[in-house]
């Protein structure tokens, strides 16, 4: 999280251009460096106006016919096999996909929550393309992205974000689940020996 950040800080000509020269056009500093990570590390993130969440988050599955308002101003009605980024009461966005208008970043914006998931491409697989959308973060997690790239991007994400809108970072809070960690292929000094 970084509190007291200054939302309407201009996001810097070479950052904006580089999002451009990519086909993203620029919306605002925060949102700006999370669109910039994506392009430089591969990690798709999302930021929530922290003051507008009620309680934590969690990530868990959709209620069966539960909506959540999207950034775009879309409605979404969610199947239960949908997952979704949701805080005590609602859901905030669906999962590795598109975030949600309620809990998104505006003009007011002080603190913001940085989320940055690692997703099981099959958990996301199809879901984008039920709800006839197509981002840059689906595109992402549904071929799958390094399970051990979260930490690096979270810190690149903050250093961008308090050096263009200043704040103070709070502390990185760490939710995962070993299973995801990848393993490293099986090789036999044989085949070593073969390829060399």
């Amino acid at each position: 999280m970084v509190k007291g950040i200054n939302v309407n800080a201009p996001t810097p000509l070479w950052m904006k251009e580089k999002l451009r020269r990519c086909g993203i056009r620029s919306i605002d500093a925060v949102v700006d460096v999370t669109n910039y990570v994506l392009l430089e590390l591969g990690q798709p993130m999302h930021a929530f106006d922290k003051d507008r969440i009620d309680g934590g988050i969690v990530v868990r599955m959709a209620k069966e016919g539960e909506t959540v308002v999207l950034l775009d101003g879309s409605e979404a009605t969610l199947n239960a096999d949908t997952l979704v980024i949701a805080d005590h009461h609602k859901a905030l966005g669906i999962a590795g996909i598109f975030g949600g208008e309620h809990s998104g970043v505006n003009g007011e914006t002080q603190n913001v929550l940085l989320e940055c998931a690692y997703f099981n491409p099959l958990s996301i697989t199809g879901r984008a393309r039920r709800h006839g959308l197509h981002t840059d973060a689906s595109h992402r997690y549904e071929r799958g992205v390094d399970p051990a790239l979260q930490y690096k991007a979270i810190e690149r994400a903050t250093r961008l974000l308090l050096d263009i809108c200043g704040g103070d970072a709070g502390p990185i809070i760490d939710v995962s689940n070993e299973a995801t960690c990848r393993n490293a292929p099986p090789l036999r000094c044989v085949a070593v020996n073969w390829i060399a």
